[in-house]
């Protein structure tokens, strides 16, 4: 992921993009286990505000792109401490 920092390393804003890999789990079939897997788009933006020296805050939106109706959104918050 590339990120980008403001405001005195205050705010960081980043953006990333890879590969995701999906296994169908067939419970309901005659024989229950791992089934086809399908690779898929992942994009991630991301931004970080650090309100201390140690502290931050960080947002991320995560899309998996696929070619079939199975696109999903992931929205993930918390705060992390910097050493």
């Amino acid at each position: 992921m590339s990120m980008k920092s403001f405001l005195n390393d205050s705010v960081t804003l980043g953006v990333g993009a890879g590969a995701y890999h999906a296994i169908n789990e067939n419970e309901n079939g005659a024989s229950p286990g791992p089934g086809a897997g399908k690779f898929a788009g992942l994009v991630t933006i991301a931004g970080s505000y650090r309100f201390s020296p140690n502290w931050d805050a960080r947002l991320e939106w995560n899309r998996v792109v696929t070619s079939y109706n199975r696109d999903t959104d992931v929205i993930l918050a918390g705060i992390g401490y910097r050493w």
